[in-house]
């Protein structure tokens, strides 16, 4: 038998186990969902103190890169209100873009994971943040907000995730989101509620995660979940499970919603060489050119149209 021929056998054996294996995961991610609920959207637990601020610092840091970028102004932020889609395990993000310069910070979520943050955390934070100066207005914005007194801190969680309802007359100017969208399950009525809540001139930063989420089958095979037909993986099903919405569609759904200069980038990528080995083996529409199967993670930037009232429907 020629090497050749051992290689395709080789590579079918491979994609082969790489379903089941997958299968198995998705199996188990729905056990663990059923049995825990959902518990964090880091790799790391909020008590990992130190780690969850540098997190969060680096998180601000990319973001007022990419702005800068998008919008050629260095300073974009300062005076801005933000809206935060799905913030997480704490506010740190909130409070370092205050430190940076936002007139306000919203965030809304789903899961209210806010509510078990340690104490030490928010200490911690201030106490690097003083490197910057004078932290008491943010401590008083975090005291407003405990005691259901917002006002440039404010944080709403909702099992609905309805933006509307949760921001009501506030209105937003940029909207980040850090590995968010991947799991909202509707995203064409996010987007709608995005343009309900956003300004004339609003801009979008946001960071999706494409790839498999289950921690070892996503090193070995990222785009494990697009093996699966959709019955199957509508089968195990729980809130928060990766969409496997694809690159283009999340244009089209901006698009609809009247929004306009969208610019879409890779941040990380599949090699030629194992795209080549694994995209004939992905369920039929994952393996045409358009699913950009080569994108793992991918930056999306877009302005809201103040030509279009509402969104084109």
């Amino acid at each position: 038998m020629n090497e050749p021929v051992l290689g395709r056998l080789s590579n079918l054996f491979l994609n082969g186990l790489y379903f089941w294996v997958g299968f198995v995961m998705l199996v188990l991610v729905k056990i663990k969902h059923n049995l825990r609920g959902y518990t964090s959207p880091k790799p790391f637990s909020v008590t990992e103190v130190d780690r969850c601020i540098n997190y969060d610092l680096l998180t601000v840091e990319e973001w007022l890169g990419y702005l800068t970028e998008y919008t050629g102004i260095p300073d974009y932020l300062t005076g801005r209100r933000v809206l935060e889609l799905g913030p997480g395990s704490d506010l740190g993000v909130g409070l370092i873009l205050l430190s940076e310069g936002a007139q306000q910070y919203n965030a809304v979520d789903a899961n209210n994971l806010v509510a078990s943050v340690p104490a030490d955390f928010y200490r911690t934070l201030f106490t690097r943040l003083k490197s910057k100066g004078d932290v008491s207005a943010l401590e008083s914005e975090l005291d407003l907000l405990n005691k259901g007194m917002p006002v440039r801190l404010n944080y709403v969680s909702r099992d609905d995730f309805d933006l509307v309802a949760a921001l009501g007359e506030r209105r937003v100017d940029i909207i980040f989101s850090q590995a968010a969208f991947e799991h909202f399950e509707d995203i064409n009525k996010t987007i709608e509620q995005l343009t309900r809540v956003a300004s004339e001139d609003a801009v979008v930063v946001m960071t999706v995660d494409l790839q498999t989420h289950s921690r070892w089958i996503r090193e070995t095979d990222p785009n494990n979940i697009y093996r699966f037909p959709f019955w199957l993986y509508r089968l195990f099903h729980f809130p928060g499970i990766p969409n496997r919405v694809r690159p283009q569609e999340y244009r089209v759904a901006f698009e609809r919603n009247g929004w306009t200069n969208i610019a879409i980038y890779p941040l990380t990528t599949l090699s030629e060489e194992r795209l080549r080995a694994t995209q004939p083996h992905l369920f039929g529409p994952f393996r045409d050119e358009q699913s950009d199967m080569e994108y793992l993670t991918m930056l999306l930037c877009a302005r809201r149209s103040t030509l279009l009232k509402h969104p084109p429907y």
